[in-house]
C-alpha cells in the first residue's frame, strides 16, 4: 500500500502545481463576472494568509472547501515543504490592485474541477470508513477495489479526468492581473485565475502561494523549488513501484534527464523502468533538464531547470546543494542563496558526494 500512499502524495502535488491558463473567446465558456468585489475580497484574503503564514487558510481560499482540509491532511501525513517555504524569511506584502485582463479555457477548468472532485470522493471515503492514512499502509491493493482509490490509480489521462463525475460546479471564472507592493515601496504584477464555486465563493489558484512567496525576484524560483519537491516525490513513487514489482533498487547513484549523465548505477537497475513509472507520477518531467540523487531506495536530492527558466534552478530540500553522506542512505545538504550555483556544478557536487562516500561508516 506504499504505493497508493506515494500515488496519492504525486497526485496531490500535481493538483497543488496546477498552473495552467490560457485566455478564450469561445462564447460558451462560463458565466463572466460582474461582482468585483468577491474575486477582489478573495484575492486580499489570500495575501493575509500567506502573510500570516496560514497554511489551512491558504488551502481553503485555493480549492473547494471539501477538498481543503483532506489536501492538508496529506500534506502534513507526507512531508509536504509548504511549511518550509512559509518558514523563511518573508516580509509582508500589501495588495495595491485587482484588475480582469480575460476568462480561464474549459480544458483548464475541467481539469481543476476533475482533479479536486477525485480528492473529495477519497477524502469521504476514507471519513466514512474511518481510515487514517497509517491504515492504508497496511492494507492490500485488491482490500480497495471498487472504492475510489481504484480509479484513481487508474487515471493516466485527459480522456480518463474526464469521467470523473464532478462533485462541485464552477460557476464564474477570470484571469487577473494582480498588483503587489513590498515593505520597500517595489511592485509587481503577476496574472491568475480566479473561480467561484458555486455555493462556497470566489477562490484564488494556488499559484498564488508560489508566486507571493517568491514575490519579485523570488518568484520562478519558489516556483522552482515546488517543482523540484514534485519531481522527488515522483521519482519516490516510481522506486517504490519498482520494489513492488520485485526490481532492484539498490544502490547510490544518480539518475539525470540526460542519460550520459547516469552515474554510479547498478547494472541490474532498470533506468528506463524508473523513468517511466516517473512520468506517469509527473508528466511534466520530459520538459524537465533534471537529476536525482538516489539511495539505497530513496530520493534524497533532486534538482531541476525548466527550458524556458534556465537561469533558475530548482531543488528539493530547497535551497540547498548536496554536501556529503552523513551515513547510509542519507545525503548531507548545505544552503544555498538563489541560483548561486549551475546544474551542472550541483550535479558535480552530488558525484563528488558518491565518491567520497565512507563505506565504513554505513556498515
Amino acid at each position: 500500500m506504499k504505493k497508493l500512499l506515494a500515488f496519492l502524495t504525486a497526485f496531490t502535488s500535481a493538483a497543488a502545481l496546477f498552473v495552467g491558463c490560457g485566455k478564450t473567446d469561445d462564447s460558451d465558456d462560463k458565466e463572466k463576472s460582474s461582482d468585483s468585489s468577491g474575486y477582489e475580497e478573495a484575492v486580499q484574503d489570500m495575501v493575509d494568509a500567506i502573510n500570516n503564514k496560514d497554511v489551512n487558510k491558504i488551502m481553503e481560499l485555493s480549492m473547494p472547501d471539501d477538498a481543503a482540509g483532506f489536501v492538508v491532511d496529506i500534506l502534513e501525513a507526507t512531508g509536504n515543504d509548504m511549511g518550509e517555504v512559509l518558514d523563511e524569511e518573508f516580509g509582508g506584502v500589501k495588495l495595491i490592485s485587482v484588475e480582469k485582463t480575460g476568462d480561464v479555457d474549459e480544458e483548464t477548468l475541467m481539469m481543476l474541477e476533475k482533479v479536486f472532485s477525485i480528492l473529495i470522493d477519497v477524502g469521504e471515503y476514507m471519513d466514512e470508513n474511518d481510515l487514517s492514512f497509517e491504515d492504508l499502509m497496511e492494507f492490500d491493493e485488491s482490500e480497495l477495489e471498487d472504492t475510489p482509490f481504484a480509479y484513481l490509480k487508474d487515471i493516466d489521462s485527459e480522456e480518463d479526468l474526464k469521467k470523473v463525475e464532478s462533485r462541485f460546479t464552477i460557476a464564474d471564472c477570470l484571469l487577473a492581473n494582480v498588483t503587489l507592493e513590498d515593505e520597500d515601496g517595489e511592485q509587481e504584477s503577476m496574472e491568475i485565475p480566479l473561480y467561484k464555486i458555486k455555493g462556497e465563493g470566489w477562490n484564488t489558484d494556488l499559484i498564488m502561494y508560489p508566486a507571493m512567496i517568491g514575490y519579485v525576484k523570488k518568484s520562478k524560483q519558489a516556483s522552482l523549488n515546488s517543482y523540484a519537491n514534485t519531481l522527488s516525490k515522483a521519482a519516490m513513487a516510481a522506486l517504490t513501484d519498482m520494489d513492488e514489482e520485485g526490481y532492484d533498487i539498490d544502490g547510490t547513484f544518480i539518475i539525470s534527464s540526460d542519460e550520459s549523465l547516469n552515474y554510479n548505477v547498478n547494472s541490474d537497475f532498470d533506468v528506463d523502468m524508473f523513468k517511466e513509472n516517473a512520468e506517469n507520477y509527473f508528466g511534466d518531467i520530459t520538459k524537465t533538464d533534471y537529476f536525482v540523487v538516489i539511495s539505497e531506495g530513496s530520493c534524497v536530492y533532486s534538482a531541476c531547470i525548466r527550458n524556458e527558466d534556465e537561469e533558475y534552478i530548482g531543488t528539493y530540500p530547497i535551497q540547498a546543494r548536496p554536501d556529503r553522506f552523513e551515513y547510509k542512505s542519507y545525503l548531507e545538504t548545505e544552503s544555498i542563496e538563489g541560483s548561486e550555483y549551475t546544474l551542472e556544478e550541483l550535479y558535480n557536487m552530488a558525484v563528488d558526494a558518491i565518491d567520497n562516500m565512507d563505506y565504513e561508516d554505513m556498515e
